[in-house]
């Protein structure tokens, strides 16, 4: 949910900035990410249906569909991403909002920047 979470979200260790800077962008573009308005208006359309599940996005829905034709290769795949993720290194923490990166004031995060202003985050 597009919500400008990665300026409140906390980064830890030595990797802090390129941890923020391959997150930023996937958390603050229109192709990754759903408006928090939009994604309101669909819960409380569900809710009044009385639908029992609702999945927000097209790259949501594309895994979900994908782990149930075929669980196992999702597994193996997520296995895969989690081990290219950087290794955390000490335990200090770093606000997004304090880190310096070139992906700040790029095309990619402006969406997410201006959801960040009207939501006060």
């Amino acid at each position: 949910m597009r919500t400008g979470s990665f300026l409140a979200a906390y980064f830890k260790g030595d990797e802090a900035p390129l941890e923020y800077s391959l997150f930023t962008p996937l958390s603050a573009t229109p192709a990754t990410t759903v408006s928090a308005e939009r994604a309101a208006r669909r819960i409380v359309t569900a809710v009044r249906r009385g639908d029992p599940e609702i999945t927000l996005g097209l790259h949501a829905k594309l895994a979900a569909r994908a782990n149930g034709l075929m669980p196992g290769a999702v597994q193996r795949a997520l296995s895969l991403v989690a081990r290219a993720l950087p290794e955390v290194h000490g335990t200090d923490r770093t606000r997004g909002s304090e880190i310096d990166s070139p992906v700040d004031e790029s095309a990619l995060t402006a969406p997410g920047r201006r959801a960040a202003e009207r939501l006060n985050q």
